[in-house]
């Protein structure tokens, strides 16, 4: 698929699975800092410069994975996703930034954080779990499985980075999961989180040494209505809870290595008939064909950031008939071979 028929905002339909254009807008700035060319970034993300300057305007997760990789090949950075959390600051990401530096307490920002960020992306999200010491914040992909490559410590350091402005100090973290490879050189790493890492694990945490009720000294009760009176209207108008496309979606994602469903078993699993999934389904600008694909092709893009998965056991994983079919199909996403891209990613040349 070229770049030119990737879905930007004036196909997505409204409660798809999507990316706000702010938080893409952030990447695409950070990643021009870092000497990667902005018009290179945009040509081969297929979002288009209109979309991303609206700041209404929402992109898909196919086109950031494809931002990313660019990004990888333009700067050779392997610390990529740690240099970008390093370059941007709370007010880049808007309101969430503010009610994050603005809320009384670390469990109140994090519950805030939770519960808007779907205002920057519902394919993903926060999550906390309370442990003797503190707690773990975790980030995951809605329907399953931990975003992979450089974005793992990238999504995981912004948070820290939040936090860190809000209260006025690192704090103190105990571990950090990481669902990337290890770098020849950690020092980056150590730098930024202060902690031991955990390389190559099936999941992206980070465990805090604090009370989740630690007070924050930039809380300001006042702006804090304000903030989430807005947040609240732009939810609204999201209206992301209620998307059939990301309930297909989740089936789809969590149903491989199967062959994907076909309407009459989606109807059994989410009480509603084919007839009515396939009609929300288009009425969301979209169709359970093409969340397959879209499902696949992002899926592809992270096993392929990993260096322990074959082709053919990616092809498995994604429910393809054969290695064959899936080497097919990723040429029509991304004009290259599986090989080829990865050899890209790594800087290897051809």
């Amino acid at each position: 698929m070229s770049a030119s028929k990737l879905p930007g905002r004036e196909t997505l339909g409204r409660n798809s699975v999507s990316v706000s254009a702010l938080a893409a807008r952030v990447m695409v700035n950070g990643f021009e800092r870092m000497g990667a060319e902005s018009a290179s970034l945009i040509e081969a993300s297929g979002i288009s410069a209109n979309t991303l300057r609206d700041p209404d305007g929402r992109v898909s997760p196919g086109q950031i994975a494809k931002l990313w990789a660019k990004a990888l090949e333009l700067t050779q950075d392997p610390c990529l996703g740690l240099e970008l959390a390093l370059n941007i600051s709370p007010s880049d990401y808007g309101v969430i930034g503010y009610i994050v530096s603005s809320s009384e307490t670390i469990r109140d920002s994090l519950v805030r954080l939770a519960r808007y960020h779907s205002l920057l992306s519902d394919a993903v999200r926060y999550t906390t779990r309370e442990t003797e010491t503190g707690f773990v914040l975790s980030h995951v992909i809605r329907g399953g499985g931990a975003v992979m490559g450089p974005m793992a410590s990238y999504v995981l350091a912004v948070p820290i980075i939040l936090m860190q402005n809000a209260i006025g100090r690192r704090p103190v973290i105990t571990e950090v999961c990481l669902n990337c490879e290890k770098p020849d050189d950690t020092q980056k790493y150590e730098e930024v989180f202060g902690a031991p890492l955990r390389f190559g694990s099936n999941k992206n945490t980070v465990e805090i040494l604090a009370t989740l009720d630690a007070p924050i000294p930039t809380a300001d009760r006042a702006l804090i209505t304000v903030l989430e009176g807005h947040a609240n209207a732009l939810l609204d108008s999201l209206a992301v809870n209620d998307s059939m496309a990301n309930s297909v979606r989740s089936l789809v994602i969590e149903g491989f290595p199967n062959p994907p469903p076909e309407a009459g078993e989606l109807g059994k699993r989410l009480a509603s008939s084919p007839r009515t999934i396939r009609r929300r389904l288009r009425e969301e600008g979209t169709s359970l064909s093409a969340i397959v694909t879209e499902a696949r092709h992002e899926l592809a893009l992270r096993y392929l950031a990993q260096d322990d998965l074959g082709a053919s056991e990616i092809a498995y994983l994604l429910g393809f008939s054969d290695p064959t079919a899936f080497h097919r199909a990723f040429r029509r996403w991304q004009g290259c071979t599986p090989l080829e891209h990865r050899r890209a990613l790594l800087g290897l040349g051809a």
